[in-house]
Parts: structure tokens; sequence; C-alpha cells
């Protein structure tokens, strides 16, 4: 069995990657992963802040990652898409069929009772 270590700084340097690729400005990947600026900000520029689950989430679907992208991403920012969540299959159902719209995966996850 493999041992991962996280790192803030690798969580880091992959969500750099990502925005990059993504084409996209940053205002729109906050403003698509409804977050507020300030707290953007603090992702990409204090070394150790650590997100919350929710925001990693928040982030994957702004930036359109793939189901395998956005399992690595969350593993890299400590946490992971569990299939004994609900919400976490919710998840894992829209982006492996490239849905990323947070209204309708925030109202699915309201149907069972979760949210991100």
């Amino acid at each position: 069995m493999a041992f991962y270590k996280f790192s803030v700084t690798d969580f880091r340097a992959l969500l750099f990657r990502y925005l990059n690729r993504s084409g996209r400005t940053n205002p729109e990947i906050y403003r698509a992963a409804q977050i507020d600026r300030k707290l953007f900000s603090a992702i990409c520029t204090k070394p150790h802040y650590q997100p919350s689950r929710g925001t990693v989430i928040r982030l994957a679907l702004a930036l359109q990652l793939t189901l395998p992208e956005a399992m690595e991403f969350m593993e890299r920012a400590g946490y992971a898409l569990s299939s004994a969540r609900p919400g976490d299959l919710v998840v894992t159902y829209y982006i492996s069929r490239g849905v990323y719209d947070l209204m309708t995966i925030e109202a699915a996850l309201y149907e069972i009772g979760e949210h991100l």
C-alpha cells in the first residue's frame, strides 16, 4: 500500500497547473466556484493555507476537472471522494458525466440532505 504525505505545496502547484490550463481568469474561476476573492487569494498565496473540503470540491467543479483529475486534486489537498458518503457519490456522478454546474449539483445534494 502506497503512503501519500499531504502537502499544501503539491496542492497549490496542481491548482496553478489547472488554472493555467483552463484559459480562464482567476475571477472567472472563483466566481464559478462561488467562493470570494479573499478566500481564493489565501489559497493561492498563503503557503500553509488549508482550504476546506467543500472549497476544494467547488474548485474542482469550477476548473471542470475529469474524475481522475478531481480525485488527485482532492488527494493533494488531503481529502478524498468516498463511495461511502452519499454526497460524494452525487459529486462523482456529475463529474463523471461532465456536468459541472454548481447549482445542479447543490440541488441534487439538497434532495438527499447533503451539501458541499
